[in-house]
């Protein structure tokens, strides 16, 4: 699932990351990242992840902010779709389907 927020001056608005493991134990949510930044620290995919980050929760921002047509985002759906990976992006409030999410947008 991709989840962003792309909005001037927004904390992560030059990074989309996509969720890349879950693992919750009890009241913890061990959880992994894929991101893909144009802030200078470069792409993290595959293998190599970043840590948990930004959790995105119902009716945040992590999705009404999305800018489809940011580099990030879609070097994020590119990596996803070359890996075989079926693509979600949260709207802000659940997780749709890329097709779904894009037809929104326009």
């Amino acid at each position: 699932m991709i989840f962003a927020s792309h909005g001037d001056g927004d904390f992560y608005e030059n990074i989309t990351f996509a969720l890349a493991k879950n693992r919750i134990e009890g009241h913890a949510n061990n959880m992994s990242l894929w991101a893909c930044r144009d802030n200078g620290a470069g792409d993290s995919l595959g293998e190599q992840r970043c840590g948990g980050g930004p959790v995105p929760k119902v009716e945040s921002d992590y999705g009404t902010n999305i800018d489809v047509e940011h580099p990030t985002f879609k070097r994020m759906v590119k990596w996803l779709k070359s890996q075989d990976i079926f693509v979600t992006v949260w709207d802000g409030e659940i997780a749709v389907p890329l097709d779904d999410f894009l037809a929104e947008k326009k």
